[in-house]
């Protein structure tokens, strides 16, 4: 005989499940502590990320530089606060009443395509096990998204922005580079050279001080 077995159950935290627990208990079901973590592999995209630590959510280093990846993250942030005040209080949003769908709450909200594929349906998932079109279909007002969204709050809680300093840093940067033109030729560097390097520096320069690229410093917390 044969027994379907439900391998959501194969962990689980003792917030959410009193009642699993204590049938644990009266049933004498050994558990063991352990380790529960988010770690999110999106081939398409080539964008892997892990949500232990630091080192985990920039696993790939070209994401510290990667627009839509730190756009994700401002968004985690984000969708902290508009997802807990929906949950917490039980009201209506921007998106509208609650029978809205979760699809629709995410575009209402502008949302990016990054948060929606690359940290929010993930990790839906760990938590309803159903295929990604339903979860976008949910109503955003039901009660059980209401406690999924209390459980995802994790990853960053704040953000420095601070790409136009680094903007003024890369000028001044610059103009010490440029000043030491002389010296810099003595060590046998040519023209080309010299071009290049204050090309890279005011390209770099301009990118930060439009906002096209920036520095973001994130405060994580563990879940």
């Amino acid at each position: 005989m044969t027994h379907g077995v439900d391998c959501g159950f194969l962990v689980y935290n003792e917030r959410t499940y009193p009642r699993l627990i204590a049938l644990f208990a009266e049933l004498g079901v050994d558990t063991a502590a352990s380790d529960m973590s988010f770690s999110a592999q999106v081939p398409d995209a080539g964008i892997e990320w892990g949500g232990a630590n630091l080192d985990a959510v920039f696993a790939q280093r070209a994401n510290l530089v990667r627009s839509a990846f730190l756009r994700m993250l401002d968004d985690v942030i984000r969708f902290n606060r508009v997802a807990t005040e929906l949950a917490t209080k039980g009201a209506g949003t921007r998106a509208g009443p609650n029978d809205d769908s979760v699809g629709d709450f995410l575009d209402a909200h502008r949302f990016s395509a990054a948060f929606r594929d690359w940290y929010f349906l993930p990790m839906i998932g760990c938590i309803w096990s159903c295929p990604t079109e339903q979860m976008l279909r949910f109503p955003i007002g039901d009660a059980r998204l209401g406690s999924a969204v209390r459980r995802i709050r994790r990853l960053p809680i704040d953000e420095l922005a601070f790409g136009a300093d680094y903007a003024e840093t890369l000028r001044r940067g610059r103009e010490r580079f440029l000043a030491q033109d002389g010296a810099v030729r003595t060590l046998g560097f040519d023209t080309a050279f010299m071009r290049t390097w204050e090309f890279y520096l005011a390209y770099c320069e301009a990118a930060f001080d439009t906002g096209i690229t920036n520095v973001v410093q994130f405060t994580l917390r563990r879940a």
